[in-house]
């Protein structure tokens, strides 16, 4: 009898034994390349269109109008404040109809191209553009030239001169619904893309205002409030059906404390959107240091989609503040970093991502990584460096690494000039802020440096200081520039995406699989040989 129980005792304990093992989370093995190639820039752009309201008020009234896109199409509203009224400036339908018939070129409701709506006689009226989709002109050039410009002229001519669309003017009766063709139309000035952008928008006569707003976590609202901030009504709900549809999931905002203990500090968390409680996922963190902002996001927006669209490969990636950040947040706050540019918000990333890790059992914390772009970029090496044994992977952006050669307006002001006066009264100002160089021997993780070789922010010698003193330390790192790219990259910045990808996913995951082709990007490319896209 004896026996028998002590051989239950031994079974029920190996069974015991074997759940807890199986209940430890399974680390991940193999990146997911096609979940985040589903979310690529091109493809966000035809899932997700308005989420917001640009007012356009106009000049005798309260009124505006406004355009708002959905995937069923662009509509175009009037709406009157006072009367509390919203209603459509006009029926697509029937413009399309009315447009078609004028022009002989086939429009219809859901893709109207009307640019440069004006409104006209005392607001009764508008005026605005279409471009033909058949009538061209061919671009006239100057038959008068110089003697020794007559053999480049031959040249030109043999050249195919490359058409120009034609443009008509309508006029448009809001209250009768008749459409004018204008004859002899001139285009207005075009006017900066900037000054119609905007979160708050108030009218002239300060009575009234339109209100965007979204967490990170919600879906986007506009609403239109009267001065006392009262709502009047609802305006739009941005549509993200499709975006949903394709397997979206919003992030997660989340509160730990600074590496004091005492400081709270917020950020946001990105997970793959087909997350698994039971595995166990390498976490990384864009960084930017500020201490003019902070790299967290408050609102939604599918704009800064290398977090969300990272995480897809099979990471947890974060962006949380640290003290010396945003002014917003206190004038202490703010002015933790002063005087310690380089290492202030150091400690914080870490002890965020080690709350995190004891609160997630799905985080790796042995597999961290971390990213960012011009400061970020300065302070993803400095973390590698300053916590060797805690960071093993960064790809470093164009940062500031040397800020003895970047420009004395952001490190001076934020870091602080100290006045040294000699015995004779005179009065000199220095600054000495702390170099990534410095470092360089601490290495021991994997770094990848980029740049744009004619970088107008932060100079290229930045990123190659810090190269040559790996190198003077015999360190194995990694060192990629972009050629003829300035400090954003411009249209390599998709290619950059896939790079950085690339390295994590390698050095995080252990996932090797890719090839020399980016089939990512090759997939989306045309192949059409020399012909030109219409």
């Amino acid at each position: 009898m004896k026996k028998s129980r002590i051989l239950i005792v031994i079974v029920l304990a190996i069974f015991l034994s074997a759940s807890s093992l199986l209940a430890e989370n399974v680390p991940i093995k193999k990146a997911n390349y096609k979940l985040a190639a589903r979310f690529s820039p091109d493809k966000i752009k035809k899932m997700v269109f308005s989420t917001s309201v640009s007012p356009h008020w106009l000049k005798h009234s309260d009124r505006f109008w406004y355009t708002f896109e959905t995937p069923e199409g662009k509509s175009y509203y009037i709406v009157n404040p006072v009367r509390k009224s919203k209603m459509l400036l006009f029926d697509n339908v029937k413009m399309a109809a009315m447009l078609t018939m004028m022009t002989k070129d086939p429009y219809d409701a859901e893709h109207l191209p009307i640019e440069k709506i004006k409104f006209v006689k005392k607001d009764t009226a508008i005026q605005f553009e279409v471009e033909s989709s058949q009538d061209e002109e061919k671009i006239k050039k100057e038959e008068k030239v110089e003697e020794e410009e007559k053999k480049e002229k031959e040249e030109e001519k043999a050249e195919k001169e490359k058409p120009k669309k034609k443009i008509f003017g309508f006029e448009y009766n809001i209250a009768t619904g008749k459409l004018t063709m204008l004859k002899d139309y001139k285009k207005p000035e075009e006017k900066p893309k900037w000054a119609s952008i905007s979160y708050i928008s108030m009218c002239d006569s300060n009575r009234f205002f339109i209100d965007n707003y979204s967490r990170v976590n919600t879906v986007p609202k506009s609403k239109l409030c009267n001065n006392l901030g009262n709502k009047i009504f609802d305006l739009e709900t941005a549509d993200l059906s499709t975006l949903m549809a394709a397997g979206f999931k919003f992030p997660e905002p989340f509160k730990v404390k600074a590496n004091d203990g005492i400081t709270d500090l917020y950020g946001v968390m990105y997970k793959p959107f087909d997350f698994d409680k039971d595995k166990k996922y390498p976490i990384i963190a864009y960084v930017y240091p500020g201490p003019q902002t902070e790299s967290v996001s408050k609102s939604f927006s599918t704009s800064g989609d290398r977090n969300f669209r990272l995480a897809q490969f099979g990471f947890v990636v974060i962006t949380v503040g640290n003290r010396g950040g945003h002014p917003s947040r206190s004038k202490w706050y703010h002015n933790y970093g002063y005087g310690n540019l380089r290492d202030y918000g150091l400690a914080d990333k870490k002890a965020a991502i080690e709350k995190l890790a004891e609160r997630c059992p799905f985080i790796d914390i042995d597999k961290v990584g971390i990213f960012g772009h011009s400061g970020g970029g300065f302070m993803s090496t400095a973390d590698m460096l300053v916590y060797p044994d805690f960071f093993k992977v960064a790809v470093s952006s164009s940062g500031n690494h040397e800020n003895n050669i970047y420009n004395r307006w952001w490190s001076e002001k934020h870091h602080g000039v100290k006045e040294v006066k000699d015995d004779k009264g005179n009065i000199k100002f220095e600054y000495d802020i702390e170099k990534n160089s410095e470092l360089a021997k601490n290495l021991k993780g994997h770094l990848l440096l980029t740049t744009g070789d004619i970088d107008n922010n932060v100079h290229p010698g930045c990123t190659i200081s810090m190269a040559n003193a790996l190198i003077r330390a015999n360190k194995r790192f990694d060192f990629f520039v972009f050629p003829g790219q300035r400090h954003g990259y411009g249209n390599m910045n998709d290619y950059f995406f896939w790079l950085r990808s690339d390295y994590f996913c390698r050095y995080l995951i252990g996932d090797y699989s890719q090839s020399v082709d980016v089939v990512e990007l090759n997939r989306e490319k045309e192949m059409s040989g020399s012909k030109e896209k219409k």
